[in-house]
């Protein structure tokens, strides 16, 4: 019997601090993701402390190698603050060009939108601010996990693996906390479902895996692996984050957020004032920018104001986890080549979405819980109410098939090719941002289900090193990829008049004629109840998610070495590595969506699994002195 203990123990501080000393009057935004003025995202800081405390124990004894061990982690401080919309965001649902190109147009003749300009009425279809205390802390959370395995060689050529974990978080959803939350407290209020408990801390990590390794001939010839597991994750901070800011004696929120649809438009029919600028009696869409007062920025609230943007844990949270399938088969043709075939599926389940349970009612023009919230007496009721759920998922299928060549004849190589699908509700996999397009309707499947933004059909890799005569290497590496899905949208502000925190809409084509994303290239705000009722009559369709593809993959990458040998010195290599070497813009999936402005107009380069991929030809040398 042999027993390796193995005992760690570690103490972590980390801070991160992203803050700017200037700020803009407003942040302006277009579309194809162009704004100027102050980041939405800054000033904001992360820290945490952190101890540590792992122990390791591995046995073995006869045909069987036993592990067990355990993992403490305490977290004395996790916080820090996050100021969004420092500045005053205003939205414009149309490019610089379009707005200034129709200054001085005659109003109601074709194509004319802007007749003013920027200080058309209605030329910004969204405005929004907040106030109050960012800071956000978790008290004291903690994580604890201990598992148990045993690799055991049931005969020769033929190994089993089973093993079991068991994962605890304690207190990273802010339980602690969302009593205090403002959202929780007004929901009470009106006996709603999602305030009738807390979020508990999950028991359910546990989390069985198995795989099994066989020699069919017991020579390494035919190799069949596979192996199934649930992995669980934890919590993106980012989720409890925003309800725990609202649980602050003064609380941070967005105090208003105002929509419209455009110029022409009326945002508000009854008059209630649920779209006035603030400081103003003006609603948004006959407001004049850089004319009309400047909406006025209310001051730090105690309570959520009136059409605030509220923030709620769903009392059922629970932790994400996947379940992961895999088989593969290994034949190797001679010691130095050998092929693999391998089969990956991986389910996401109760993954992040985000819930707006008070929406905009487009037939009332009111919100959905209005009338309960005045039955109950509460004045100031919020305007949009998120609820952060765990009930998103997402899959992916994978089948690679690869060649490898070890060091044989000055010669080795490593090749493979990937088919997968990989598909999800509207949003990403894993992320925790991800909004349906009609919240009346979340899971529909003829809309909000697709292909995903990383949903990548087809890869090819080739990597290869040659030993070339008097001490040269070459070491090429080839890329390629399909092209990723991207989700056509209509670029309309406000389309199916939902009002905010709800997806954007996607392009609405005719029903016989389905890739016809630019039909309505040259839609306006006063074009919307025609393309609904084109809806309605079934003549048209919204695409569903991952309609369209962005930008095809391809990188190839080279290095060269010239080995010189100085006797006892050592070896000198002179290298030359060139990037991109074709000199190709690879664009991938950030293409412009937007069917109104220029669609499928690039807008930026792609990043590959956190490796930046060079954006044109790029070559450096260098001088390596090995001894």
């Amino acid at each position: 019997m042999k027993v390796i203990n193995a005992f760690t123990a570690g103490y972590q501080y980390w801070n991160n601090l992203i803050d700017t000393a200037q700020k803009s009057q407003f942040t302006i935004n277009f579309p194809n993701l162009i704004y100027f003025g102050t980041n939405g995202n800054v000033p904001q800081e992360s820290i945490q402390k952190k101890w540590q405390f792992k122990d390791d124990i591995s046995v073995t004894h006869a045909l069987h190698t036993l592990k067990f061990g355990v993992d403490y982690v305490a977290i004395p401080e996790l916080g820090g603050f996050f100021e969004f919309t420092p500045v005053p965001s205003l939205t414009f649902q149309d490019l610089p060009s379009k707005i200034i190109g129709d200054t001085g147009c005659t109003l109601g003749s074709a194509g004319c939108t802007y007749p003013q300009g920027f200080a058309t009425p209605g030329a910004v279809t969204a405005m929004a601010g907040a106030a109050g205390d960012p800071r956000f802390f978790d008290k004291g959370p903690k994580m604890f996990g201990t598992y148990f395995q045993d690799d055991w060689k049931v005969r020769r050529g033929f190994t089993l693996n089973a093993g079991l974990r068991w994962d605890k978080d304690i207190g990273l959803y802010g339980g602690n906390l969302q009593s205090q939350s403002r959202a929780f407290l007004l929901l009470r209020q009106i006996a709603n479902p999602f305030a009738s408990d807390i979020p508990h801390d999950d028991n359910r990590g546990i989390q069985p895996r198995i795989g099994f390794a066989w020699d069919l001939r017991g020579n390494a010839k035919h190799v069949i692996r596979g192996g199934y597991g649930l992995y669980f994750g934890n919590t993106f901070q980012n989720i409890p984050l925003f309800m725990i800011q609202q649980a602050n004696p003064t609380i941070f929120a967005t105090v208003f957020s105002i929509t419209g649809s455009g110029p022409g438009t009326d945002c508000d029919p009854n008059n209630t004032g649920v779209c006035n600028v603030p400081g103003t009696t003006i609603k948004l869409t006959s407001w004049h920018f850089g004319v009309d007062p400047n909406p006025v920025l209310p001051p730090p609230p105690t309570s959520l104001p009136r059409g605030a943007t509220a923030r709620l844990m769903d009392p059922k949270y629970r932790n994400p986890y996947t379940e992961q399938w895999n088989v593969g088969y290994t034949f190797e043709i001679n010691p130095s080549n050998a092929i693999e075939v391998s089969y990956v599926h991986n389910l996401g389940l109760h993954e992040a979405a985000r819930q707006n349970i008070n929406p905009i009612n487009p037939t009332t023009k009111t919100r959905v819980l209005a009338a309960q919230f005045a039955a109950a007496g509460v004045a100031a009721a919020p305007g949009v109410i998120i609820v952060d759920s765990s009930i998103n998922r997402s899959r992916y299928d994978g089948l690679d098939v690869s060649y490898r060549r070890r060091m044989s004849k000055r010669f080795s190589i490593n090749t493979s090719y990937v088919l997968a699908r990989a598909v999800g509700w509207d949003g990403q996999p894993a992320g925790f941002g991800n909004n349906p397009v009609n919240p009346f309707n979340p899971w529909d499947p003829e809309v909000d289900f697709g292909h995903v933004q990383n949903d990548e059909r087809h890869r090819g890799s080739f990597a290869a090193l040659w030993q070339l005569p008097w001490g040269f290497q070459v070491a090429p590496i080839v890329q390629a990829s399909s092209a990723r899905a991207i989700t056509p949208t209509t670029g309309l502000s406000n389309f199916f008049g939902y009002g905010a925190s709800v997806g954007a809409a996607h392009a609405i084509v005719p029903a016989n004629d389905p890739t016809n994303f630019t039909v309505y290239s040259t839609a306006t705000s006063t074009t919307i109840p025609s393309m609904i009722s084109c809806l309605n009559s079934g003549q048209c369709i919204e695409v569903p998610l991952g309609a369209a593809r962005g930008r095809a993959f391809f990188n190839a990458d080279v290095r060269l070495t010239k080995n010189i040998k100085t006797g006892d010195w050592g070896t000198v290599r002179l290298m030359f590595q060139g990037f991109d070497i074709t000199n190709r813009a690879n664009f991938g999936t950030n293409v412009n969506a937007n069917v109104r402005t220029g669609f499928e107009k690039p807008l930026g380069f792609i990043t590959g699994n956190g490796t930046l991929v060079p954006r044109s030809f790029r070559g450096e040398f260098g001088v390596e002195l090995v001894f």
